[in-house]
């Protein structure tokens, strides 16, 4: 009965690996003394004598033909209902106990009965994590029963019914998630439907690392510092430092290229966040002491209007997706991978470039002369060259703010005649010297063609 699907463990030290007999998938899933947040007491591989090793698969067989022959009574937790060989049905709260796992280059996912990653496997490394993930929409929560399924790919499939208070009306919503192997990565996939009239709510991927603190966060941020309130006036710091350094994990809100619009706080004449900013769908964590990482890529491919993402202390990283309407007719499709890889930064985004290589290599091939961290800076100071080669900057797109007001670059005046800064706010010379103050600056076009600053 294909149904039952008990986990068996064997392993064979002689190969260097060990098999997941779980029918009908069979593959790579537990390491022989495996580190990490694992359990010290959880399973691991046994070492013997080929005779041993033989009785012992010996078995395991007569265990797994016995198990095939007389499925195990469910436990309350799990609430497991056989309805065929090929669908399970779970209660919304169906536990964190794996039912699913699935296996790719370096990596074994865990996934429970209810749909969620209860556990990552970094087998190449040597390393356990005690992952949970999953999907949620904000002012929602599972109705009925979560049906799941698992494909001859291995992939698997769950179904899911919704219902939320959304403004202070309740929406209905379906949701299928699929997990696919693929060579390199699981593909997380997820379409959202539902009747009735458009309604919104943030769409959000979540996921929580144990033990945060072994760790390191790294994404594509402005910078690894977090930003101050614009309003407490974080510009009187224009520093920045090197972006692509990992960080212990903090409390901090990022966002999708720039802070979307907000009726209570619209910004209006104030400068955006540069360093809370991230502009690539991308969260990487890294655990140096075993020489292990793990990505959550997000598809370059995907309609993405407004997101954020949300990281804390305590180990959390959730992608909220923002304004994407629902509505009966027209499903919404997100998908995402899971990577495996070294212990650097640089692991999910190689990946990324490769995976969505249209969004990153320009077809003209003299490009590649400019490729490297930049900025937009009117700094004119100087500079320290070796941390500018370690981030391998290239290229600063000078700034300018000598025009009187956005789309008047240059003021038809004659030559050594003054006028107003439209922005009296510059790094060079600092923002701090002289004192800011309104109207602003003079401005001096000299014969010359070139400007000086009057204060």
């Amino acid at each position: 009965m294909s149904g039952a699907r008990t986990v068996l463990y064997a392993a064979f030290p002689d190969f260097g690996q060990a098999f997941c007999l779980l029918p009908p998938v069979s593959c790579s899933s537990k390491n022989e003394g495996a580190s990490g947040d694992v359990d010290e007491n959880k399973g691991s591989g046994f070492v013997g004598s080929t005779m041993m090793r033989t009785f012992r698969s010996l078995m395991i067989a007569f265990a797994l033909a016995a198990s095939l022959a007389v499925p195990p009574a469910p436990s309350a937790q799990q609430r497991l209902v056989i309805h065929s060989p090929d669908i399970h049905v779970a209660g919304p709260q169906g536990g964190l106990v794996s039912k699913y796992t699935l296996c790719t280059s370096g990596m074994t996912v865990d996934l429970s009965l209810n749909g969620k990653i209860v556990g990552v496997q970094l087998r190449n490394r040597n390393s356990e994590w005690n992952l949970l993930g999953e999907t949620a929409l904000a002012g929602c929560h599972i109705a009925g029963v979560i049906e799941s399924s698992q494909g001859k790919d291995q992939s698997v499939q769950f179904r899911k019914k919704l219902i939320c208070e959304v403004s202070g009306t309740q929406r209905e919503a379906r949701l299928v998630e699929r997990f696919i192997p693929t060579k390199d990565s699981v593909r997380w996939e997820i379409d959202l439907d539902g009747p009735g009239p458009p309604w919104t709510t943030a769409i959000q991927t979540r996921l929580h690392f144990a033990k945060p603190g072994t760790k390191k966060f790294w994404t594509t941020w402005g910078d690894p510092r977090p930003d101050a309130d614009p309003e407490i006036g974080w510009v009187d710091d224009p520093s920045w430092e090197d972006p692509l350094v990992p960080t212990q994990f903090l409390d901090r809100t990022l966002w999708y290229g720039a802070p979307y619009y907000q009726y209570g706080r619209p910004r209006v004449d104030q400068i955006m966040p540069f360093r809370d900013v991230f502009c690539i769908p991308l969260a990487t964590v890294i655990d140096k002491k075993n020489d292990a990482g793990l990505s959550l890529a997000l598809s370059a491919e995907d309609t993405t209007l407004e997101m954020t993402m949300q990281v804390s202390a305590n180990g959390d990283v959730t992608f909220s997706r923002l304004f994407r309407r629902l509505q009966a007719g027209k499903p919404v499709h997100y998908s995402m991978d899971l990577i495996a890889h070294e212990s650097d930064w640089g692991g999910g985004l190689r990946w990324m470039t490769t995976r969505y290589a249209d969004f990153f290599d320009p077809p003209l091939a003299s490009a590649a002369r400019l490729g490297g961290t930049a900025a937009y800076s009117s700094y004119e100071g100087g500079l320290e060259v070796a941390k500018m080669k370690r981030m391998a900057f290239t290229v600063n797109w000078k700034a300018c703010f000598d025009y009187p007001y956005q789309g008047l670059s240059i003021p038809p005046v004659a030559d050594n005649q003054e006028w107003y800064r439209g922005i009296p706010i510059s790094d060079s010379p600092h923002i701090t010297d002289p004192p800011r103050q309104f109207p602003g600056w003079l401005i001096t076009r000299t014969a010359c063609g070139k400007w000086d600053s009057a204060y």
